[in-house]
Parts: C-alpha cells; structure tokens; sequence
C-alpha cells in the first residue's frame, strides 16, 4: 500500500492548526502525529520550568528577546547541544529571530488561551515525544494519551536521549517512527 499524502496524515506540533485541516476537510484526514504538544499543559506546569530558566513568563523563554536568552531556549529543548560561536548566534539571531515579534507573541498567547479544551480526535494518533523533554514532561505526555485514547487508537513513542526537540535530537528515530505509523494506513 501506498504511503498517504502529507495532507492525510499532518505532522503538527499542535491540536489547533490539525483541528482546522480536520474541520475543512475531515475526508483528508488520516492520521495525527503529534510531537512534544503542550495542548494539555496547566499553567502550573510551567512553574518548574521558568524556575530552572530564571525567565519570568512562558512568553520571555519561547520567544526570546536577545542571543543569550536564544541560547538558554536552545539548551532546555536540546538534549544535544550544538557549539555554536557567538557571532553565528548573534547574527542569525538579528536577521531572523526578531522578526514579526507583536506577531508571534500574540499568537503564542492566542494558544495559550485556546488550551482550555482538547478538540476531540476521530484519526489514529501517535504521540512521539523526548525522554529528557524539559519544555513538556514526559508525565504530560501520559496524561494526554490517556486524553485522547477513549475509544481511539493512541500510541505513545518516547525517544530515550531527545529532548522537546526530539526531531532535531534523534532524527533518525524519529523518521523510522513517524514512517512506519504512515504506513501501516
């Protein structure tokens, strides 16, 4: 059989973006991945985290305002980090990461509001998410198979040595994975 069409069986990193494909085209959608999605997280779970960072809200960590807090966000989602000089930081950091800021701030808190209520899901799901995730623990990954997983088929792949980017700390792992959940369609 067959490997489904990207627009069967979307990669998103968030419920919402796969709630709209869903509604727009309910036919299209296959399967779901979701990958280290924060859909389920309490503003109480940030409170670790923005502890261990020093960062006063959610909003500083994620989007950061400087090179050096670029840095720190690189360092809680990486569980490999990369050695990157200063002045490929600070360069790539200008010409990119400050762009759109009001933007990208605004829909960070759009999402934040919308967590209230999981949309429900109808697709076979497949969670993948880093064993050393600090972004979103690993226990909220449980939490939200057990969410999702009423009546539905919700599998659960922790990566061992990945963190929130578990893409980026095992992509290999993560490839074979998300490939062999496409294709069993």
């Amino acid at each position: 059989m067959a490997t489904p069409s990207p627009l069967s069986c979307p990669l998103l990193r968030s419920l919402y973006p796969r709630s709209c494909v869903s509604g727009l085209w309910p036919e299209k959608v296959g399967k779901v991945v979701l990958v280290s999605s924060a859909i389920n997280r309490k503003s109480r779970d940030q409170d670790d985290l923005l502890e261990l960072t020093k960062m006063e809200n959610m909003e500083d960590l994620i989007l950061p305002k400087t090179p050096h807090a670029l840095r720190l966000l690189m360092a809680v989602t990486m569980k490999r980090q990369l050695p990157i000089p200063v002045f490929i930081l600070n360069n790539f950091f200008h010409s990119l990461c400050n762009k759109n800021m009001d933007e990208q701030r605004e829909l960070l808190r759009n999402i934040q509001e919308e967590r209230a209520s999981i949309p429900p899901l109808k697709q076979d799901v497949l969670l993948i998410w880093g064993q050393n995730d600090e972004i979103v623990r690993l226990e909220k990954a449980f939490e939200l198979k057990e969410i999702l997983g009423l009546g539905k088929a919700v599998r659960l792949e922790v990566i061992k040595n990945a963190g929130h980017m578990v893409h980026f700390d095992a992509s290999n792992r993560f490839s074979k994975i998300v490939r062999n959940f496409l294709r069993s369609y």
